[in-house]
C-alpha cells in the first residue's frame, strides 16, 4: 500500500479509514448516505472535515470503495470486433440490459479476448460519483479513485468474498458479483433513532439505555434480519475458501457464518488491496484535455500559416491591382487611340483580377471559421456519436459512427452551418456516416 494515499470504505452508517499506519472506523449519522448515495453533501463534508482536523492524516490522495447496490456489475460476451469498437458495443449492450439512459451513466470495464470477447463491466450514475468528487474538492483533498467495493482486490486465494454490513450485504464469486441493500436495517434505524455504534452494542448485548421491552424488540428485529441475510449468503456460496468482512462481523455473526462455510477467514489484509485501475470511475482528464489542445494547436498553426499565405497573396494582388489601375488611367488617356476590342479585353482582365482578389478574401474568412467548426464538432461528441476524421475541399467533410439515425439528425440540426448527410451505412450494428458542411460567413 502506497504511503501517498489512503482508503475510505463507505457503508451507510460508518466509514473505515485505512492507511499504512492508521485505521479508524467513524460513525455517519443515518440518512446522510442511503444505499451508498449521498443525500446530504454538506453534512458529509462536515463529518470528513472534522475527521481530518482531529487526526494527523499525512496522505495527500484518497481512494473510495463504495458498497451501493446502484453500482451495476455485468458480464458480457461480445463477438470478435476491433478493440476500437469495444466501448461502443458495450454501451449498446448496457442500454439493452438495463433500464437506464446511458448518457447519465458512467461505465468502466476490463476484457479478455479468446474465441470471443469476455467483458467485466461496472455501471454507475455520473451524478452519484460527482457528489463524492465535489465533497473532496471542497475539502481540498484529491480523490484519486472510486471503486465498487467488491473490486478491492483480485486475490484468487478465496473462492468467495462476503462483506456483511448494516447498510449492505456484498457477495462475490465466479457466478455472483453484487451488492444487496439492507432496507430492513434502514427501517429499524429510523424507527428507533439508532446509529451504528449503539446498534452494534445492542447486537453484542452490551448495556444500552433503552426501556427493556424496546431493547428486546430491537434485538429480535436485528436477529431476524441477520439470519435472513446469512441464509441469502448460504444460497450463493461456492465450495472453497471464504473471506468474511464488514461492520457486522461480531462474535454472534461469526458463529453462524462458520456453520455455512467449509473454510473461512475473518481477517482482511487491507495493505494487499490491489484494485484493477481499469475499473476506476475517476477518470484522468489530462489525456482528453491534451488531445483537444493538441488538435486545436495544429489547426491554429495551420490557420496562421494559411492566413499569412493568403495575406501575402492579397498583397501581391493588391499591388497588381494598383498597377492595373495605373494602367487603366493610362488607358483612359489613350482611349481614343485604342479600338473597342482591345479596351474590352483589358477590362475583362481587370475584372478577373478583382474577382480573384474577392475569392482570396473569402478563403481567408473560411480558414478562420474552419478552426472554430472543428472545436464545435468536438463539443457535440458524446457516448452516442463519434467523429472519426475530417477533410476540407471547398467544404468540410466529416466521417463518423453513431448508435442511431436520430442522433445523426440531431447533430445536423445542432451544427450552425449548412450541412447535409451524404452517406449512412450500418456495419456490425453501428451506423457509419458522412456529412458535408458548408462554412457560412
Amino acid at each position: 500500500m502506497s504511503k501517498n494515499f489512503a482508503y475510505l470504505i463507505f457503508d451507510d452508517y460508518c466509514f473505515d479509514f485505512i492507511s499504512n499506519n492508521f485505521m479508524k472506523r467513524v460513525e455517519i449519522p443515518r440518512n446522510i448516505l442511503i444505499d451508498g448515495i449521498i443525500v446530504d453533501k454538506n453534512y458529509l463534508y462536515y463529518i470528513l472535515k472534522k475527521f481530518f482536523e482531529n487526526n494527523d492524516i499525512s496522505e495527500k490522495e484518497f481512494i473510495i470503495f463504495n458498497q451501493s447496490s446502484k453500482i451495476f456489475s455485468l458480464k458480457l460476451k461480445l463477438p470478435k470486433i476491433s478493440e476500437e469498437d469495444i466501448r461502443s458495443m458495450i454501451g449498446y449492450e448496457i442500454e439493452n440490459l438495463l433500464p437506464i439512459k446511458l448518457s447519465e451513466y458512467e461505465f468502466v470495464y476490463t476484457y479478455t479476448i479468446n474465441s470471443e470477447i469476455n467483458v467485466d463491466v461496472r455501471v454507475a450514475r455520473k451524478d452519484f460519483i460527482a457528489d463524492f468528487e465535489d465533497v473532496f474538492k471542497n475539502l481540498n483533498k484529491k480523490l484519486k479513485g472510486f471503486y465498487f467495493f467488491n473490486d478491492f482486490c483480485e486475490d484468487t486465494k478465496f473462492t468467495n468474498f462476503i462483506s456483511l454490513n448494516f447498510g449492505h450485504t456484498l457477495i462475490k464469486n465466479s457466478d455472483v458479483n453484487k451488492s444487496i441493500y439492507n432496507a430492513d436495517f434502514y427501517e429499524i434505524f429510523n424507527k428507533y433513532n439508532l446509529e451504528y455504534f449503539v446498534s452494534k452494542d445492542i447486537m453484542e448485548k452490551k448495556f444500552v439505555e433503552f426501556e427493556g421491552n424496546t431493547i428486546l424488540k430491537i434485538e429480535n428485529n436485528f436477529d431476524l434480519i441477520l439470519y435472513k441475510n446469512i441464509n441469502l449468503i448460504n444460497k450463493s456460496l461456492e465450495y472453497g475458501a471464504t473471506l468474511f468482512t464488514g461492520n457486522l462481523i461480531i462474535d454472534k455473526t461469526k458463529t453462524e457464518l462458520e456453520k455455512i462455510s467449509n473454510e473461512y477467514f475473518f481477517e482482511i489484509d487491507y495493505k494487499k488491496f490491489n484494485p484493477n485501475k481499469k475499473l476506476n470511475f475517476i477518470k484522468e482528464q489530462k489525456k482528453k484535455v491534451s488531445k483537444i489542445y493538441f488538435y486545436a494547436l495544429i489547426f491554429f498553426v495551420l490557420n496562421f500559416l494559411l492566413y499569412i499565405y493568403i495575406s501575402n497573396n492579397i498583397n501581391i494582388r493588391e499591388s497588381e491591382l494598383n498597377e492595373l489601375n495605373n494602367n487603366k488611367e493610362i488607358l483612359d488617356n489613350r482611349i481614343s487611340e485604342l479600338n473597342y476590342d482591345e479596351l474590352k479585353q483589358k477590362n475583362e482582365k481587370l475584372l478577373k483580377y478583382i474577382e480573384e482578389d474577392n475569392e482570396l478574401r473569402e478563403k481567408q474568412k473560411s480558414a478562420v471559421d474552419f478552426g472554430d467548426l472543428f472545436l464545435e464538432l468536438e463539443d457535440l461528441e458524446d457516448d452516442e456519436i463519434l467523429f472519426t476524421d475530417y477533410y476540407y475541399y471547398n467544404a468540410m467533410y466529416v466521417n463518423g459512427i453513431a448508435k442511431n439515425e436520430k442522433k445523426i439528425e440531431k447533430i445536423l440540426g445542432d451544427i450552425k452551418h449548412k450541412s447535409e448527410l451524404l452517406q449512412s451505412d450500418i456495419e456490425d450494428g453501428v451506423i457509419k456516416f458522412k456529412i458535408k458542411i458548408e462554412i457560412m460567413n
